[in-house]
């Protein structure tokens, strides 16, 4: 394993924006030294032969082992009891139109954005029926990211907050990265689901759930049953985070065939940027 560390190291000198994932990845394999890191021995067996076997020189490439080596986590993993609240995911306007609306970003997701605007105008709760959903929870092949309020941590003040406290990075959502058309962030939409409607297994994530340039994560690494984000900005609150895989909407049950979302404006007047 020392040799892909040392390979992935190479890397964060040739790209110093994967300097954060590089770093997270060492700091979270398991081992007597560090008991309660999130990637098993089985795991970076697994990561050591493919760094032995493969040419490895972009993050691109890394990316791609580190994808397959995910789901291997997960299987070595137990699944997490779901937390006895709502799960929750936040995504800009855009990457709703694209992900969620449709199917993996196939039709216009300008329209899209266009429908969603007019048959659920303005901010706060709003009931969407299964069936308007062609999408799924989050991108295909990657891990889908989800939160959850407690008795200390509730609804954000605006949109732009919430995605800063999840740490996931403007016009982005927790790995579903651009969408491929240029729209000023004015909405953020908020998806609950209960957990026993989200039909998978949670897992609490690891360093090769975001491994990517510029990340904002670190892994948890003593011994909870879940993650926390980790927010870069003063005055911002961590939030719980688990992860599934992404679900089709309409392999969904909820209650009366609708899913809850709630609306927030990107910013509201006064707030800090």
């Amino acid at each position: 394993m020392q040799h892909c560390l040392d390979r992935l190291e190479e890397l964060a000198v040739r790209e110093p924006r994967m300097r954060r994932a590089v770093t997270n990845v060492g700091a979270d394999c398991r081992c007597d030294g560090n008991p309660h890191g999130n990637i098993p021995l089985a795991v970076q067996t697994a990561m050591a032969s493919d760094c032995a076997a493969v040419e490895l020189q972009r993050a691109e490439d890394f990316a791609a082992v580190f994808a397959r080596r995910r789901a291997i986590a997960e299987r070595t993993h137990y699944p997490e009891a779901p937390p006895p609240a709502e799960l929750r995911r936040c995504v800009s306007l855009t990457v709703f139109a694209a992900y969620h609306l449709v199917p993996n970003g196939c039709f216009d997701e300008r329209a899209s954005a266009r429908y969603f605007e007019e048959e659920y105008p303005g901010p706060g709760p709003h009931r969407v029926e299964i069936v308007a959903l062609g999408g799924s929870t989050g991108r295909p092949a990657h891990p889908c990211w989800w939160t959850w309020h407690t008795d200390k941590i509730g609804p954000p003040r605006d949109g732009k907050t919430y995605l800063d406290e999840l740490a996931v990075g403007e016009g982005k959502a927790n790995g579903e990265g651009e969408v491929n058309w240029s729209r000023p962030i004015d909405r953020v939409v908020e998806i609950r689901l209960r957990p026993a409607d989200l039909g998978v297994p949670l897992y609490k994530p690891t360093a090769l759930d975001d491994f990517r340039a510029d990340s904002r994560f670190a892994p948890d690494r003593t011994g909870a049953s879940h993650g926390w984000t980790c927010p870069d900005r003063e005055g911002l609150c961590p939030r719980p985070e688990l992860v599934s895989s992404p679900v089709d909407y309409v392999s969904l049950s909820p209650p009366d065939g609708v899913v809850e979302v709630t609306v927030y404006p990107y910013q509201v007047p006064g707030a800090l940027s």
